[in-house]
């Protein structure tokens, strides 16, 4: 059976792969770059982080009826690459990333390409996929994925009983940190979207892949799940500890909260 717990929490979900050398790697939750398509890969966080939520209370969907008896399969929440992946593409297919209605934008312009006679150029960037950037979309996909396996899980919304739609509720930051305390504490993720927040600009994060510290922007547009909530001894500030690409980040919640939309949402399973 599984354990709720926050230290169960704390070790979240690992995913065994070879790297290209043959070394064994354990990620700390699935990563968009393994979707094989470009929509995945370029928006596919929402569905990442629905996918190892989902494996967290045991829900693992796969192919050809793997793992295909009702309830939870999991119980040391440890899952071989192949059947991790098996899983994503499951919850892709129910909780697919929006395509956008174009690839780009170009215009006709003389005098440039091959010997001056025209070509195309880009006038405006546009994403390669608009992700999932509803929160109550991902809940409500979350909870029915979880159903396909009879596991009954309810979407855990902060002010929730006190606003008529705390899904769209701003939150203080001391409203977020009582929300995101009070779900640790009882071993259940929470996930975070974050839409343009300036606060998460040039975070620093340890690739378990090759062992080195990268610096990105990426955080501002993301989702993540949050599987920790830490002070740091020498300085007091509270951290997130947040599974992201595979990875095990952690986020400064007094950097970064306030800056930009940021929208939390948590599962428990639904009482009998």
């Amino acid at each position: 059976m599984l354990e709720y717990s926050r230290e169960a929490l704390a070790e979240f979900i690992r995913v065994e792969a070879r790297t290209f050398n043959g070394s064994t790697t354990y990620f700390y939750g699935g990563d968009q770059s393994w979707f094989e398509s470009e929509n995945g890969r370029a928006g596919g966080c929402g569905t990442v982080a629905a996918a190892n939520i989902l494996a967290y209370f045991g829900v693992v969907l796969g192919a050809d009826g793997a793992f295909g008896r009702a309830g939870p399969v999991l119980e040391s929440r440890h899952l071989k690459q192949a059947d991790y992946l098996a899983h994503l593409h499951q919850v892709y297919a129910g909780l697919t990333p929006l395509v956008p209605p174009w690839k780009s934008m170009t215009r006709f312009k003389q005098g440039s390409g091959y010997g001056g006679g025209g070509g195309r150029r880009s006038i405006l960037k546009l994403p390669d996929s608009l992700g999932i950037h509803s929160p109550v979309r991902f809940a409500n996909g979350v909870v029915s994925l979880a159903s396909r396996q009879h596991v009954e899980l309810r979407p855990v919304w902060p002010l929730s009983g006190t606003v008529r739609w705390p899904a769209s509720q701003r939150l203080s930051l001391s409203q977020a940190k009582a929300f995101i305390k009070g779900q640790i504490d009882k071993g259940v993720p929470v996930a975070m979207l974050n839409l343009n927040n300036r606060g998460l600009r040039q975070v620093d994060y340890l690739s378990a892949v090759s062992g080195r510290v990268f610096t990105t922007d990426r955080f501002q547009w993301h989702w993540v799940v949050i599987t920790g909530f830490e002070t740091v001894e020498r300085s007091g500030r509270e951290v997130l500890i947040v599974s992201s690409w595979g990875n095990r980040v952690t986020l400064d919640l007094d950097r970064f909260w306030g800056r930009g939309p940021s929208y939390l949402v948590s599962f428990e399973v639904r009482s009998r």
